[in-house]
C-alpha cells in the first residue's frame, strides 16, 4: 500500500512538474522495472508529455545534481538516500501541494519523500563465518572478530545512497571510532 500511495505521489509529482511542459526530465537511481510502469501510465494519461529518465548510482546523480546547480536540467529526482538529500538539501526546492499525512516519515522541509522502507540485509560469507558468529544487527559489524573474518566490505558511499546510510549507522554505533572511508 505504501509503495502504491508514493506511486501515486511520484505520478502527482510528474503531473505537477510537467505543467505546460513537453519533455520532463527524471533523474532516478531506480532501473527500469521500477519507473518503467510509473512514467508509462504518466505518458499515457499526459500524451503531450514526453518522461526522459536518466539513471545513475545515487552519488553520481548527487554530483550531477550539484554540478548543473546554476542550471538545472532535471525536474525531479527519484532515489536516493534520506540521509543523502539532507547532506545535498541546499541543492532542492520545497515542494508543497499534496497531503502527505499518509505518509510514515517525510522531509519537514518539503526537500524529499520516501518511495519504499525497506530493511538492508547484511550478507555473509558462509565459507568464513559460522552460523554461531552471524551477525544479528547491523551494530554487530563492529565487532573486532569480523576482522579475522576477512573483514566488512561495504560499497563506495560516494557512489551509493545506502553506504552513506551504512556507513553513518556504522560510525554512530562505533561513537564515532569509524573516522574515514
Amino acid at each position: 500500500m505504501f509503495k502504491a500511495l508514493f506511486s501515486g505521489f511520484l505520478f502527482s509529482l510528474l503531473v505537477i512538474f510537467s505543467a505546460g511542459a513537453k519533455t520532463l526530465t527524471v533523474y532516478s537511481a531506480h532501473g527500469d522495472d521500477v519507473y518503467g510502469p510509473i512514467v508509462a501510465a504518466f505518458e499515457a494519461a499526459n500524451p503531450d508529455t514526453t518522461v526522459n529518465v536518466i539513471v545513475g548510482n545515487t552519488g553520481a546523480l548527487y554530483q550531477r545534481v550539484r554540478a548543473e546547480a546554476a542550471n538545472p536540467a532535471a525536474d525531479v529526482q527519484w532515489g536516493g538516500a534520506i540521509q543523502s538529500y539532507a547532506t545535498f538539501s541546499d541543492l532542492y526546492e520545497r515542494y508543497q501541494g499534496v497531503d502527505l499525512s499518509a505518509l510514515q516519515i517525510s522531509d519537514p522541509n518539503g526537500t524529499w519523500f520516501p518511495f519504499s522502507l525497506f530493511a538492508q540485509p547484511l550478507m555473509v560469507n558462509t565459507g568464513r563465518v559460522v552460523v554461531t558468529d552471524y551477525p544479528t544487527l547491523v551494530r554487530d559489524v563492529l565487532n573486532p572478530k569480523y576482522a579475522d573474518f576477512g573483514g566488512v566490505v561495504l560499497a563506495d558511499p560516494n557512489h551509493s545512497g545506502r553506504a552513506i546510510l551504512l556507513w553513518r549507522v556504522w560510525r554512530r554505533a562505533s561513537g564515532g571510532l569509524l573516522s574515514s572511508v
